[in-house]
């Protein structure tokens, strides 16, 4: 069981981050591959997006594990950089099917 604490401190815990697990890019070793995790479970990997590492402020792995197109991953809390962006362009380019 969690320590007793105020109500705006879990407030603000619970609505901080953002559930994924992160793959490296070996061909892009300045990106990341981020994946939103779900418990339902399932393949997540069609709502994947391609960030870059600077995008990313921090991660807290959370002890769960994900298995996924044959891999083990660990499903992480994502705190994104304030300042991160990606042009609208590259985000949709990632979301056309590959031919």
């Amino acid at each position: 069981m969690s320590k007793p604490m105020q109500l705006d401190e879990f407030l603000e815990a619970q609505s901080s981050g953002y559930t994924a697990t992160i793959e490296a890019i070996p061909e892009k070793p300045t990106h990341v591959k981020v994946t939103p995790f779900h418990n339902a479970g399932g393949c997540g990997c069609a709502a994947s997006i391609e960030l870059p590492r600077a995008a990313i402020q921090s991660v807290t792995g959370t002890g769960t594990f994900h298995f996924c197109c044959g891999k083990r991953l660990e499903v992480a809390i994502v705190e994104f950089a304030e300042d991160a962006t990606i042009p609208v362009a590259d985000l949709m380019k990632q979301r056309q099917p590959a031919h």
